[in-house]
């Protein structure tokens, strides 16, 4: 799941957000399906009974956080829970938290749903019979991305998926979190936030030293993760991390809500380096690297030709043998995953004002971090 809350100053209507949750499903048809197994290809279908399930919750606490962390720790099925589930957590004032199956949509394509459903919600003010445009005739899978590549781009991509395996699987060895729960029972969150005074001085230390925050952010992840984990020395420090894909399409196709992410891996050797400041060297060097030698795309080939040429259940059952030989080998690398910003100028609850608004990510155990 993807996850959003949004801190209100103020309570919102709760029958007009209701309602605006149930015409996005109009707006974006595929979060009004289903997913559907079958031997050979899977599909989404259309659910017949969106007007009888209850869109929106509310739920009335004086301990806002751990409502919402509740609500965001309990799992779902997709094949027959809804998609979007949207709750208010009503306190002395409202927070309006936001989940989504990972399988539709990704952190992007999460705050896009943000945005629809305050513009929505907005709307419906003026005009309660408002109706929003559906969002249909768009390719929702990666095979916009492929086709907006000639030839010679494609073979140096699996060029870059050669490259990406030797990162991935050489030197042999790895670290990881040791294995501690075969349930995910324990499942929580911890929810820390920098202040604009720090959020600044981290943004003007990266420009001194030519990185971004979410190099500085790596780096920071790295020697945390070497000081917890204390890997064996030689060990080469790998590190999964999310990308978005839509840096690959036109500006006019990557409005779409769908799941369009991807994990790449980076491997800065078997030494941090003796400063922080060495650290972040490796991290940005890396990263510009990657940058450059078509970034997300390196497994695609090999991953899309086994999706296409096998029936849904061998390949699922091909995937799961996978991680499983990887869990063994101890090779699982921590994950870091960033969201990117939320425009703000989009987040508009109508009179509401949106005090704070962030996102938790897929929640991920041990022996993966």
């Amino acid at each position: 799941w993807v996850r959003c809350v949004i801190s209100l100053k103020g309570k919102i209507d709760a029958e007009r957000l209701a309602k605006a949750v149930r015409i996005s499903l109009d707006a974006e048809p595929m979060l009004g399906c289903r997913f559907v197994e079958s031997w050979w290809r899977p599909y989404w279908k259309r659910r017949g009974d969106l007007h009888d399930i209850k869109s929106l919750g509310i739920v009335e606490t004086r301990d806002s956080m751990s409502e919402i962390i509740r609500f965001m720790s309990v799992s779902t099925d997709p094949l027959a829970d809804p998609l979007v589930q949207v709750q208010i957590i009503r306190s002395e004032s409202d927070t309006v938290c936001i989940k989504m199956n990972h399988m539709v949509t990704d952190a992007a394509g999460c705050k896009k749903y943000m945005y629809l459903l305050a513009s929505i919600y907005g709307k419906l003010a003026d005009d309660p019979n408002y109706v929003p445009p559906c969002n249909v005739g768009y390719e929702r899978g990666l095979h916009q991305i492929s086709r907006g590549f000639g030839f010679v781009d494609k073979l140096k991509i699996v060029c870059s998926g050669y490259r990406d395996f030797k990162r991935k699987v050489f030197p042999p060895g790895g670290w990881s979190f040791p294995a501690t729960s075969e349930t995910g029972s324990e499942k929580t969150f911890l929810i820390r936030q920098f202040g604009h005074k720090r959020f600044r001085s981290l943004k003007d230390y990266g420009h001194k030293h030519h990185a971004t925050l979410n190099d500085i952010m790596l780096a920071a992840f790295y020697r945390s993760l070497v000081d917890i984990i204390n890997p064996d020395g030689g060990t080469p420090l790998r590190l999964a991390f999310t990308v978005d894909l839509r840096r690959h399409l036109p500006a006019s196709k990557s409005g779409v809500i769908r799941n369009l992410s991807n994990f790449s891996c980076m491997n800065i050797g078997d030494e941090l380096g003796t400063t922080f400041e060495d650290t972040l060297a490796k991290v940005r060097n890396e990263i510009t690297f990657m940058k450059s030698d078509y970034l997300g795309l390196a497994d695609y080939p090999f991953g899309s030709l086994f999706a296409k040429a096998l029936p849904f259940t061998w390949y699922q059952k091909l995937l799961a043998r996978s991680l499983r030989l990887l869990m063994k080998s101890g090779n699982v690398p921590p994950v870091f995953t960033n969201t990117g910003f939320i425009n703000t100028q989009e987040l508009v609850f109508d009179d509401v004002t949106v005090s704070d608004a962030y996102l938790l990510g897929a929640t991920f155990f041990p022996p993966a971090f």
